[in-house]
C-alpha cells in the first residue's frame, strides 16, 4: 500500500494497479498498470505490421514451415525407395 502523498504525486487513483519495479542501483519505478502496458506496446510497435494480427502471421508462418516439412520428409522417402533402404 502506498501512502497517499506517494499516490497523489504519481496521480494513482485508489484500486489502480500498479508495475513496481526496483534497479540493481536501488531505484525503485512504480507504473500504474495502463501506463506500463503503454510503454510495453511502444517498445514492441516497431514488431507490428499494421492491418494483420501477430496471431495471424505466427499461424502463416507455422503453415510455411509445416509445408516445407512435408516436402523434405518427401524427398527423405523418395531417396530412401530409390536407394532401396528400408526402416
Amino acid at each position: 500500500m502506498l501512502p497517499a502523498e506517494i499516490r497523489g504525486r504519481l496521480k494513482i487513483r485508489d484500486g489502480d494497479r500498479v508495475a513496481v519495479r526496483v534497479e540493481d542501483d536501488g531505484t525503485v519505478s512504480v507504473r500504474t498498470r495502463d501506463v506500463a502496458i503503454k510503454r510495453l506496446r511502444g517498445m514492441f510497435k516497431h514488431l507490428a505490421t499494421p492491418g494483420q494480427l501477430a496471431s495471424d502471421r505466427l499461424i502463416a508462418e507455422r503453415r510455411r514451415e509445416a509445408r516445407m516439412d512435408d516436402r523434405r520428409f518427401e524427398k527423405w522417402v523418395a531417396h530412401r525407395r530409390r536407394s532401396g533402404k528400408r526402416r
